[in-house]
């Protein structure tokens, strides 16, 4: 009897993981559970193309077909795990046995207390979030972004120029400094406020939705800003709390699923995690990683498949991911440390890579528009973690 494969989650990882697992040899029935109703999409043309209108919907759409026997339930989602019986409950109370599980179910978007989505405050998470704020966006719109994070930086990167004003909040003195480094973070500072973006960094923000007003205020200690729509992208937290009744299944600091260097969920059998809701351990760091990005989500899947089929599994990867801000870009590979030292080498030209030093390591490396320097700053990066300690 052939085995089935239950994957829930119907994104990025959760599609891939179906894709990857054919790509293997796995010939069983593949089950696909999705909360949302749309076909499987990626998320970063959502804060990119087609939030500015270069490209429809159809286009995030993931591509390539799953050969029989596969089926998708889409438009509900997962409300409970059995491991030890193997089957997931769903929310129109039918269940799903399996004899592989892959957990895909991505996170959600933080929430600022007491201010709910509305039609003028907008955490942009999916498709339905980014065409409501696309078609917003007008000559007179004043547009506040609270969160200077990935998706923070990249509306407010995207929405400049087509509206009448574009003002970035952040609690941090710059952008995305936890992720590239302060030298960095300076310079995308400087690359926002040339193109358009006011930027209030350093200081806390409330948010106050006034219905009576018709409009939203942003205020800081010292000031009151009025804005016709704001976007929150303060973070995400792992859409995982659907499992927290399994007692044997373990969690990281931010409520991530703990797994092993292939994927497998500690505490279970048969049951893996890719993507954003999970935390993997990872040789080279010889600790629990958990990344919230597109390659690293693709790179999972891949290695989930070949542990299922027990086919021979590729080299672990390091962490990458890249944003692209006013035609700028910005690619990062390895782990940025909370107590890194930035090490800043200009390579030739006008070429910047800054290298992360954390423990007599590098353990992660950013490059400033200089694509062609990223093949040396991988290698950097992994001679350091390879090397024996003296």
């Amino acid at each position: 009897m052939k085995k089935r494969c239950a994957i829930v989650g119907a994104s990025l990882g959760g599609f891939r993981s179906a894709q990857e697992l054919r790509k293997a040899g796995f010939d069983g029935e593949i089950v696909l559970i999705g909360e949302e109703s749309h076909p499987p999409y990626q998320r970063p043309p959502l804060s990119k193309q087609l939030l500015k209108g270069t490209s429809p919907v159809e286009r995030c759409y993931l591509r390539g077909n799953i050969s029989e026997p596969y089926s998708r339930k889409l438009g509900v989602r997962a409300t409970s795990i059995d491991p030890l019986e193997k089957n997931i409950t769903l929310s129109n109370d039918t269940t799903v046995e399996y004899d592989y599980a892959v957990i895909s179910t991505g996170a959600r978007p933080i929430t600022f207390p007491k201010v709910p989505p509305s039609s003028r405050v907008i955490y942009l998470r999916n498709i339905e979030d980014s065409v409501r704020l696309r078609d917003q966006l007008k000559q007179h719109v004043r547009i506040g972004v609270v969160g200077a994070g990935f998706i923070g930086s990249e509306v407010a990167a995207s929405v400049s120029g087509l509206v009448k004003q574009v003002v970035l909040f952040d609690g941090d003195e710059h952008p995305m400094s936890k992720v590239v480094g302060p030298y960095l973070s300076q310079t995308l500072k400087t690359v926002h406020q040339n193109n358009g973006v006011e930027t209030v960094f350093g200081a806390p923000v409330s948010i106050v939705d006034s219905e009576t007003e018709d409009v939203v205020w942003i205020e800081t200690p010292s000031q009151r800003h009025p804005f016709d729509v704001v976007v929150i992208g303060v973070g995400v937290k792992p859409a995982t709390q659907w499992l927290r009744s399994v007692d044997s299944l373990k969690f990281d600091e931010v409520g991530a699923l703990l797994a092993d260097d292939k994927g497998k969920v500690y505490g279970a059998e048969a049951l893996y995690v890719v993507g954003d809701a999970s935390s993997w351990l990872h040789p080279l760091y010889q600790r629990h990683i958990h990344v919230e990005h597109f390659e690293s989500t693709v790179n999972q899947a891949s290695q989930v498949a070949k542990n299922i089929t027990n086919t021979p599994r590729d080299a672990p990867e390091l962490p990458f991911a890249w944003t692209e801000q006013h035609g700028r870009l910005i690619q990062t590979v390895g782990v940025r440390m909370a107590d890194s030292k930035d090490e800043v080498i200009h390579r030739s030209g006008h070429a910047l890579v800054v290298l992360f030093h954390s423990s007599d390591k590098v353990t992660g490396a950013a490059v400033f528009d200089a694509s062609e320097e990223l093949s040396w700053a991988k290698a950097a990066v992994l001679s350091s973690l390879r090397k024996e300690p003296d």
